[in-house]
């Protein structure tokens, strides 16, 4: 029988280090209400995904996914 070849260790398996939430953030076309594609975004709660959306959304409607759950729809910003 030929040995096994060693397992490399996987990153997941790592437990020094917390990992950080996928969130995914839809832009939504203000006239026809389309969705384009889904960009990623690493926060560490709800509240921080949804201060970068508001960072990145600008003046566009949002929405932020984690998985399958609607974490916030974002208004676009509005400048005076």
């Amino acid at each position: 029988m030929r040995p096994r070849p060693a397992r490399k260790p996987r990153a997941w398996r790592c437990r020094s280090e917390a990992a950080m939430p996928s969130y995914r953030i839809y832009r939504l076309d203000c006239d026809t209400g389309q969705r384009a594609p889904g960009e990623w975004l690493d926060a560490a709660d709800d509240d921080e995904a949804i201060r970068l959306a508001h960072e990145l959304g600008g003046d566009v409607r949002c929405e932020i996914w984690l998985t399958t759950r609607l974490v916030a729809i974002v208004a676009r910003n509005r400048e005076a």
